[in-house]
């Protein structure tokens, strides 16, 4: 896990900007604004062993969870970032069958999260016919 702690600021189409400070508080005229969040930690992702399959789907993707356990989350995404379907796994449920039957052809996104350590696991669904 690495320790990432550095301020960032971001500007639209301004040259210059003036900030103002006081105790404590600061205001920057114009578009130039500081990003006071900061990424904390990195994960090391690979440890959520995550099978999805058949890809291309023609109608019933199998999502296999049998190396990650705990409660997952299962979204399913169009590509427009639509939500098309959530699904719960709790705890001792290692396979979801889920049907993209009903689903358009096309491009879906998968997002899987672990609701305990919130790591995703994210795969790109090619729904055919």
């Amino acid at each position: 896990m690495r320790n990432f702690s550095r301020p960032m600021s971001w500007t639209l189409g301004e040259v210059m900007t003036e900030t103002c400070s006081s105790a404590g508080n600061s205001f920057t005229q114009g578009f130039q604004q500081p990003d006071s969040s900061a990424l904390l930690s990195v994960s090391d992702l690979s440890s959520e062993e995550i099978s999805v399959y058949p890809n291309p789907v023609i109608d019933a993707l199998h999502i296999d969870l049998t190396g990650a356990p705990g409660d997952h989350v299962v979204y399913i995404y169009n590509m427009s970032g639509e939500l098309m379907t959530r699904e719960a796994m709790t705890n001792g449920q290692e396979q979801l069958r889920t049907s993209l039957g009903e689903f358009s052809n096309g491009m879906y996104l998968l997002r899987i999260v672990n609701s305990k350590t919130f790591v995703t696991s994210s795969f790109l669904i090619n729904k055919t016919e």
